[in-house]
């Protein structure tokens, strides 16, 4: 996770805890969601994999096109079915 958010965003994170892992709807079988801080700069460098970024609330995370589990992630964190705090 600390590896695959530096090449995809230039940022350097410390994990917290890891929220949740689910079964995955993309490539891979499974795909976790993780509390990080960051350590040192907060500027983000967006890799050719990633083309938009920025902090969102979940009501307008729920706007954007999402895959369909880290929707349900996101609709489960607005339920208050899962804590993120």
């Amino acid at each position: 996770m600390i590896r695959e958010v530096r090449e995809e965003t230039g940022l350097t994170v410390e994990p917290v805890r890891k929220i949740l892992t689910q079964l995955a709807d993309t490539k891979v079988k499974t795909v976790s969601f993780w509390l990080v801080k960051t350590v040192g700069s907060s500027s983000v460098t967006l890799d050719e994999e990633s083309s938009r970024s920025g902090w969102f609330t979940i009501n307008e995370a729920l706007k954007m096109p999402l895959y369909p589990g880290t929707k349900t992630f996101f609709e489960k964190v607005s339920a208050g079915e899962i804590d993120i705090s």
